[in-house]
């Protein structure tokens, strides 16, 4: 009894937090619209619908009337996965994608360990209209997060 018990325990800790692709790109739907930096560094992040399965965004810092876009993203949903790619303002240098690999409550991880950095890219949720961005390697060296509240 014991044994099925912990081999039920090791079953949902490995598989409990495995995100529901629909779920999870309904949620990430929350990032439409734009958003800038709360913090020293002035950033502010522009996203837009693409249909019913992508969301495309734009990093972008404005230089006194210019605006310069820093890098793009576009989340996007494929059959029972959600995925992000990245990119600068000119393409998609490495167009490795990174899968949305935990998606729990108010917190969304997009992976891959064969990508060079960021190879991870965390969404975090403080409330409705703030959140948490945090682009990082997967040991959690050389983090840039920025708070992002909405415009």
């Amino acid at each position: 009894m014991v044994r099925r018990l912990l081999i039920l325990l090791i079953f949902f800790l490995l598989f409990g937090c495995v995100p529901n692709s629909e779920e999870a790109f309904l949620q990430m739907k929350t990032l439409e619209g734009r958003w800038s930096s709360a913090g020293n560094v002035l950033i502010n992040l522009q996203w837009k619908s693409i249909g019913d399965s992508a969301l495309k965004g734009r990093l972008y810092t404005l230089l006194v009337a210019d605006t310069t876009c820093v890098e793009q993203y576009v989340i996007f949903k494929r059959n029972d996965s959600v995925f992000a790619q990245l990119g600068n303002c000119e393409g998609y240098l490495h167009p490795q994608l990174l899968l949305l690999n935990k998606s729990r409550g108010n917190l969304f991880r997009f992976e891959n360990m064969d990508r060079p950095y960021p190879n991870r890219i965390v969404f975090e949720w403080e409330g409705d209209s703030l959140f948490v961005f945090r682009k990082e390697n997967s040991r959690g060296n050389k983090p840039i997060e920025f708070q992002m509240k909405r415009n």
